[in-house]
C-alpha cells in the first residue's frame, strides 16, 4: 500500500468510517471486478485490449482500495479459417498471456514516456488516485480522452499521462456488478487482481473465443478477507478470406455491448446441464468466492471442485482458481501465504 493509501486509512480510522466508535461495529464493504474490450484489426490479424478493474467499496460508494491491469491479447485465424491462433510470445508456464501489470519493466515504454514512468507504475498510480472517491467522482475530474503524453489530472502530472478511459470505464463495470454479499472492512487488507487469458478451450476443437478469467481480492497477511471473479469471453467471426471482426450473433456481444458471464446471468443458459439447484455459472461462481475467504495461494491451489467448501461447484475452475492464487501473490505488500 502506497504512503496515501496509509494516510487515507488513518483518516478513516479516525472519523468512524471503518469502526463506529459508538458500538465497535464493523464498517462494510462490497467488492466487483470490471472490464472494458477494445477489439482492432492490425496488420497481421487482430488484437483484444481487456482492461479489467478490482474494487472495494464502501457504504457510499467511495473506493477502498483498488488494482487496475491491461492485457493485450494478439490473434490471426489458422491456415483453415476455422478457428483463432494466439500469436502473443509473452505467455507464461500456466499459458496465460502475461498483463502489463506482469511484464512490468519488459513492456519498455518508460524510455519514451516523458515523465520516464513504465506502463506498471501510471497504472498504480493511477488506481492509487482513485481511493476515496466514488466511480461518479473518479470520472467527473478527468477529461474524456486525456492522455496520450498529457497528465490527466493536475495531482497526477509526474505519475501518469497513459489514457485511463477504459480503466474508469472497468471501475463503473466493477462497482455495477460489485457483490450483494457484504464483508467487514479490515484495517491494512490490500487489493490484488490477476488475470488468467488465452484462447477459450473448445474440447480440443477449433476455437474462435478469447478468453479472460479476472479475479480480484482484498488480502490481509497473504489471506483473502474478500474477493469476487469473472469470466469475459470474446466471440470472434472469421470471414472467408480470414478477415477478423467480433461476432456479434453471440449472446457474449449483444448488440455490440460486449457481457460477461456474471453479468449474463440465467441468459447464460449452463443451468439446464446442471446437476446442481442453483447450477448457473454465477451462482456457482458465489460458491467459489466464498470458499477462498480465508485461505491463501497454497489453499485455494489446493480446492477442489464439487468437495468440501467446493460442493456447490461443478462446473471446471482451475483457471479461476489459478487467478484467485495470483491476486493474492500480487495485492501490494501482502505477506503470500
Amino acid at each position: 500500500m502506497k504512503k496515501s493509501k496509509l494516510l487515507l486509512a488513518a483518516a478513516l480510522l479516525v472519523s468512524g468510517s471503518l469502526v463506529s466508535c459508538g458500538n465497535k461495529e464493523a464498517a462494510k464493504m462490497t467488492v466487483g471486478v470490471g472490464y472494458n474490450g477494445a477489439f482492432s484489426v492490425k496488420t497481421a490479424g487482430a488484437q483484444l485490449d481487456l482492461t479489467a478493474a478490482f474494487a472495494s467499496f464502501d457504504k457510499d460508494g467511495k473506493i477502498i482500495d483498488a488494482r487496475l491491469d491491461v492485457v493485450q491479447l494478439k490473434f490471426t485465424s489458422n491456415e483453415e479459417k476455422t478457428g483463432l491462433a494466439l500469436t502473443n510470445t509473452n505467455v507464461d508456464s500456466s499459458y496465460s498471456v502475461t498483463s502489463k501489470l506482469e511484464l512490468g519493466d519488459a513492456y519498455a515504454m518508460k524510455g519514451s514516456s516523458g515523465i520516464g514512468k513504465e506502463v506498471d507504475e501510471q497504472i498504480e498510480a493511477f488506481a492509487d488516485w482513485t481511493v476515496g472517491k466514488t466511480v461518479a467522482e473518479v470520472r467527473a475530474a478527468i477529461p474524456e480522452g486525456a492522455g496520450h503524453g498529457t497528465a490527466v489530472h493536475a495531482d497526477l502530472t509526474t505519475s501518469v499521462t497513459i489514457t485511463v478511459d477504459a480503466f474508469i470505464d472497468a471501475l463503473q463495470c466493477a462497482y455495477d456488478n460489485r457483490t450483494t454479499t457484504t464483508y467487514d472492512v479490515v484495517e491494512g487488507a490490500k487489493a490484488g487482481i490477476a488475470l488468467q487469458s488465452g484462447l477459450a478451450y473448445n474440447y480440443g476443437n477449433p476455437t474462435k473465443e478469447l478468453d479472460v478469467v479476472v479475479a480480484g481480492a482484498m488480502v490481509k497477511d497473504g489471506k483473502v478477507v474478500a474477493g469476487t471473479f469473472d469470466q469475459v469471453v470474446y466471440p470472434v467471426a472469421i470471414a472467408e478470406d480470414g478477415a477478423l471482426s467480433g461476432d456479434t450473433s453471440s449472446k457474449y456481444l449483444t448488440n455490440g455491448v460486449l457481457k460477461s458471464k456474471k453479468v449474463l446471468k440465467d441468459a447464460y443458459a449452463m443451468q439446464v446441464a446442471s446437476p446442481l439447484e442453483k447450477g448457473e455459472w454465477y451462482q456457482q461462481a458465489e460458491v467459489l468466492d466464498a470458499a477462498v475467504v480465508g485461505l491463501g495461494q497454497a489453499e485455494i491451489t489446493a480446492l477442489v471442485k464439487g468437495e468440501g467448501a467446493l460442493a456447490g461447484c461443478t462446473m471446471t475452475a482451475s483457471s479461476y482458481l489459478a487467478a484467485y492464487a495470483k491476486a493474492v501473490k500480487y495485492a501490494p505488500l501482502a505477506d503470500v501465504a
